[in-house]
């Protein structure tokens, strides 16, 4: 998506915030403390709309204290991009505003703004994380649930390969060239806000990876989803 490293880093650490935060946020503050091991998030705090009666949110597969450990190292990094361009921030206060049209990012020495950066919203709709992806997984997450409950597989049952997930890499890749998952995913049309699907591959957790064919496999209309153990691992829609 982009060769600016500062830019990439901003990225994932608003990716982080959208699977930390409570569904529906506008505006974060963040505590950022300095340790022997690097920076390291402290706090999270949620401000303005969606503080007092968050947005229900799906379930990803995402260990928040994975998610939480993926930010602390994503501000350390940035931390340590900020000094190469002469900037300089050991922690503090960091602020994120989501508006409809941006997101800004501030990094604070006090009350002295240290840096800011900017994601336009072209730019958001195309993370992995979104308010879109977010209620596409919502709207699907019961009728899954009630498929799996169900759900037997016998021998010989049709399966359809959704994606190989990589658990050295930690790399899911769709299968693309079948063409209802390249239907379902709307490859083709790359609709804003969902390119976790349309993306070819993606770095995540297995888990994560799941979430996501959950909703391809109601959305073909089969029987469930289950898991092939192999290497890579493959997830699979099975079959009416």
């Amino acid at each position: 998506m982009t060769q600016d490293p500062l830019k990439a880093i901003t990225y994932s650490l608003h990716d982080s915030l959208m699977v930390l935060a409570p569904g529906g946020w506008t505006s974060l503050e963040i505590e950022v403390r300095p340790t022997a091991q690097g920076l390291r998030v402290a706090a999270l705090s949620t401000r303005g709309e969606g503080a007092k009666v968050p947005k229900a949110s799906p379930n990803l597969g995402i260990p928040k204290e994975h998610e939480a450990q993926r930010l602390s190292e994503a501000f350390d990094e940035l931390g340590h991009l900020l000094h190469h361009e002469g900037k300089h921030w050991h922690g503090g206060t960091a602020r994120v505003r989501r508006g409809p049209e941006h997101t800004d990012l501030e990094l604070f020495d006090g009350e002295r703004v240290v840096w800011l950066s900017r994601l336009m919203k072209a730019e958001r709709d195309e993370l992995l994380v979104t308010d879109e992806l977010l209620d596409a997984l919502l709207g699907t997450e019961k009728a899954f649930a009630q498929l799996q409950e169900g759900l037997k597989v016998e021998q010989g049952a049709r399966m359809l390969e959704l994606g190989a997930y990589d658990p050295k890499e930690f790399v899911f890749r769709w299968n693309h060239a079948d063409a209802d998952v390249r239907r379902v995913c709307a490859v083709d049309f790359k609709p804003p806000g969902l390119s976790a699907f349309w993306r070819s591959g993606l770095a995540c957790d297995e888990g994560f990876a799941w979430a996501l064919c959950s909703h391809v496999v109601v959305s073909l209309g089969a029987r469930g989803a289950y898991r092939v153990t192999g290497d890579p691992v493959k997830l699979c829609a099975v079959l009416r």
